[in-house]
């Protein structure tokens, strides 16, 4: 009698995740670029990136931050991006097409001013609705570290290379 109970129960939803367009389908694998500008202060310098890249690697539905360079300057050069990848929470849905999540345990190594910055970002993605057709995904973040940094962060929008959704 529970067997036949159980059956008859809804079966469990499925938790939120995220997804790639492939050029043809939605997937739960793949990998997707976000390209913007970008900003961090180090030492009380602040240094301005043009061109900074988030590679966001997704596997069975979760995601974490793959890879991250930066260019634009010569002091963009001197960042790297340290102890990849970076775990990323579970999305968490917004209105509107939009979600946030958390990268934790970032490291960034700047070779000048010399220092190794860590921390959390949060980030948040728009145009991640699962009920429209593909749209360039975009990324903005902020970010907590600590000394001898005082920021790190988006200056504009990222826009991603292959569309991302957020599957509630």
């Amino acid at each position: 009698m529970a067997l036949a109970a159980s059956s008859l129960c809804a079966p469990a939803a499925a938790a939120v995740h995220y997804e790639i367009f492939n050029g043809v389908a939605w997937t739960q694998n793949g990998t997707t670029t976000f390209i913007g500008p970008s900003t961090s202060t180090v030492a009380g310098i602040p240094i301005s990136c043009s061109n900074t890249t988030i590679t966001i690697d997704v596997a069975g539905g979760t995601a974490h931050v793959q890879g991250i360079s930066f260019s634009g300057s010569t002091a963009c050069s001197w960042i790297t991006g340290q102890t990849l990848p970076w775990p990323m929470s579970p999305p968490m849905v917004a209105s509107f097409g939009g979600a946030e999540a958390t990268v934790y345990s970032f490291s960034l190594k700047y070779t000048q001013p010399p220092a190794t910055c860590t921390g959390k970002m949060t980030i948040k993605f728009g145009n991640v609705n699962p009920y429209i057709p593909p749209n360039p995904s975009t990324l903005t973040f902020t970010s907590v570290v600590g000394v001898p940094c005082t920021n790190f962060k988006s200056t504009g929008t990222f826009y991603a290379t292959k569309p991302l959704r957020i599957m509630p």
